[in-house]
């Protein structure tokens, strides 16, 4: 008996290490745009569509460090830092809703491309992520880089949308053929479509996000000015977003965001009475068939 099981048993081991993979938890690497975010990671393909979480829910950031979604920040600023919080909020926002589509997605593995779940999902991107990634290009563009320009000088890489961080090895720039190619698949109604161009639109997105958090808000520390010049620059933008149509819902998408970690001290309160929140529960159980945990 001993000797059959010093034969078999590295080669049992091997099997077991192999399948682990697959049912282990996601690492808790903080990221966005990577393969795999789902809570049940590649074991759905065995067991059937995932089962949605959203990151508001209770176990919804549970494998992200701090419950930050940042390669940045993996604890929430304090109220002290004032130069990461003029990013902070609506970066947590953006890469909330990247998370949820690359969390929905999965569910629709198996249904027909008729299905008004695609139809949801294709709407869900528009309202939400592009929308809110197109007003923070905007502000940034009409807005934040203008107020700081008037006394340091925005490095241009960032004020171009040029990143090489991440998994980038080669400057990549920002174009509106991102939003495009994301658009198009949505509008296919095809999962593996999506799945191959999602994933590479979340990872630019978040370098360009992190590039701003990891080198722009240290220069805003580093200029000499204190929490005073943060309140103007703050006020700029807040002046921005209460002129542009979609300002009021990116407010409640940001307090939403901030709302699993301290960061929630740090945000004002939102204006509209959470109308943005309900109407993306809406369609997040018109995708998933089931109510969802959204804040």
């Amino acid at each position: 008996l001993l000797r059959t099981l010093s034969t078999q048993l590295p080669s049992l081991m091997y099997v077991l290490l192999a399948a682990a993979p697959s049912f282990l938890p996601a690492p808790r690497t903080p990221a966005c745009g990577r393969v795999g975010l789902s809570p049940r990671g590649s074991a759905c393909a065995f067991f059937g569509p995932a089962q949605y979480v959203d990151p508001l829910a209770p176990k919804g950031l549970e494998q992200f460090a701090g419950s930050m979604t940042s390669r940045v920040w993996y604890l929430p600023p304090d109220k002290s830092d004032w130069a990461a919080l003029l990013f902070c909020a609506r970066h947590e926002a953006i890469r909330h809703e990247l998370l949820r589509l690359e969390r929905l997605v999965p569910v629709l593995q198996y249904k027909d491309k008729a299905d008004p779940a695609f139809d949801a999902l294709e709407e869900l991107h528009a309202n939400y992520c592009d929308a809110a990634i197109r007003f923070t290009h905007q502000l940034e563009e009409e807005a934040l880089w203008p107020a700081i320009g008037e006394v340091l000088e925005v490095p241009a890489d960032i004020q171009e949308r040029t990143t090489v961080g991440g998994t980038y090895r080669t400057p990549v720039q920002w174009a509106e053929s991102d939003y495009e190619e994301l658009r198009e698949a949505f509008a296919s109604h095809n999962v593996n479509t999506i799945r191959q161009v999602l994933p590479a639109f979340a990872e630019k997105a978040g370098s360009l996000m992190e590039e701003q958090e990891r080198r722009l808000a240290a220069l805003l520390r580093e200029s000499g000015r204190g929490p005073e010049w943060g309140e103007q620059l703050q006020a700029k933008l807040d002046e921005f977003a209460a002129a542009h149509p979609f300002g009021a819902t990116m407010q409640q998408l940001s307090v939403g965001a901030a709302q699993p970690t301290k960061l929630r001290e740090c945000v004002g309160p939102a204006s509209g009475g959470g109308e943005a929140a309900a109407a993306r529960a809406a369609l997040l159980q018109r995708v998933t068939g089931e109510s969802a945990v959204v804040a």
